[in-house]
């Protein structure tokens, strides 16, 4: 997902993007063998409260092949003089060999538990999470299971609507079907 394709008319750009390739084999062993802990839902993404590192491990033990993760922040169009509001998209893609594995692991067990499913779109969760920017803020988190990708975004900052959202998850799920 790139800035200007969320908002095209931006001034102000930010992005990262990384690619992370997952051994299923070492994750697995990664905990001594120990299970993982039950979903925490006040817990950051993917809820079960650990570190980056760990949350790797936590998706490589998910059986997913890949992570691949993106940040982008940008604003929509402002009047001369007038405050920018920017806000923030966080994307995580996780992809597995196959359609089963992406809809049954830790990962979607976890959205499942602390999120509710969205109307009339199977494979869809919708949730709150803590913001990483604004303390004391619950932003809006989406799961969507596309083939054999898992969709994580976070709608981060405030001015979000029904209608954002839809743009940024439409867009995910066309990026989403190129990987």
């Amino acid at each position: 997902m790139q800035v200007k394709q969320i908002w095209p008319q931006t001034t102000s750009v930010f992005f990262g993007y990384e690619a992370t390739n997952l051994d299923r084999q070492a994750c697995a062993t990664a905990f001594g063998g120990r299970s993982l802990p039950a979903p925490a839902c006040d817990r950051p993404f993917p809820f079960y409260g650990m570190s980056p590192d760990q949350t790797n491990v936590i998706f490589g033990q998910s059986r997913a092949d890949q992570a691949l993760t993106a940040v982008v922040r940008g604003h929509d169009p402002v009047a001369a003089g007038q405050v920018i509001n920017p806000r923030e998209v966080r994307e995580l893609v996780l992809i597995f060999s196959n359609h089963e594995r992406a809809i049954d692991n830790a990962v979607t067990d976890a959205v499942r538990k602390c999120g509710s499913p969205s109307t009339g779109a199977p494979d869809v969760y919708r949730t709150l999470v803590k913001s990483q920017n604004v303390d004391d803020l619950m932003i809006a988190g989406r799961m969507e299971i596309v083939d054999n990708k898992l969709i994580w975004l976070e709608f981060d900052e405030i001015g979000w609507n029904e209608a954002s959202y839809q743009k940024v998850a439409d867009l995910a799920r066309s990026e989403a079907g190129r990987l």
